[in-house]
């Protein structure tokens, strides 16, 4: 399915052997006035959502989710990472995840200071209504490792958006849906 990811996507990484990040951000709406800054300081966390909607596969359901915050006075794509529902591969038959900002952007993905520290993942979908997908699951496998050693994180390196106050965030008790949640428990006991 490469027809869901545009021409115009850079390969940023290859994050294992399976998965690959893809660029988009820069083909992505941003609002006319509003702009996000730049990070200050380090990045600390990792915050993971749900977009809440499934939407159409591909690039073409992280662009609505962009379009959307634009929408809702955000300066742009509220997150850093969009993993889809789908499985999407690349031309290489790698999964792909998108790049929607840069990890030195400072998004408006959790809500006060832990926007300043964390970088936003979202889950194309409602995972309170379905489970996630072995997409879902194969490039958080891939993705939250890379990304812990990326930015050398420490022991409370991985969140969602449900414990965001405990970092300084605004919680959201239905983000990311009880199915990441029970996934991402897992997962943090793993790791």
């Amino acid at each position: 399915m490469f027809s869901a990811l545009p021409v115009q996507a850079t390969l940023e990484a290859v994050i294992a052997g399976g998965v690959a990040l893809w660029d988009v951000h820069h083909l992505l709406p941003r609002h006319k006035t509003l702009r996000y800054e730049a990070r200050v300081g380090a990045i600390r966390r990792v915050y993971v959502h749900h977009s809440g909607a499934l939407g159409a596969a591909g690039y073409p359901g992280a662009l609505a989710s962009a379009r959307y915050s634009v929408g809702e006075d955000f300066p742009g794509a509220a997150y850093h990472y969009w993993i889809p529902a789908e499985t999407l591969r690349d031309p290489y038959g790698r999964l792909v995840v998108l790049r929607l900002n840069d990890d030195r952007t400072r998004c408006w993905h959790t809500g006060r200071a832990a926007n300043h520290h964390g970088v936003g993942v979202a889950l194309q979908g409602d995972t309170t209504a379905a489970p996630l997908t072995t997409s879902h699951e194969e490039c958080l496998e891939a993705l939250l490792p890379w990304l812990r050693e990326r930015h050398q994180l420490g022991p409370a390196w991985m969140s969602w958006h449900a414990e965001a106050d405990r970092f300084g965030g605004k919680p959201k008790p239905t983000c990311p849906g009880k199915h990441a949640e029970a996934w991402l428990t897992a997962y943090r006991d793993r790791a």
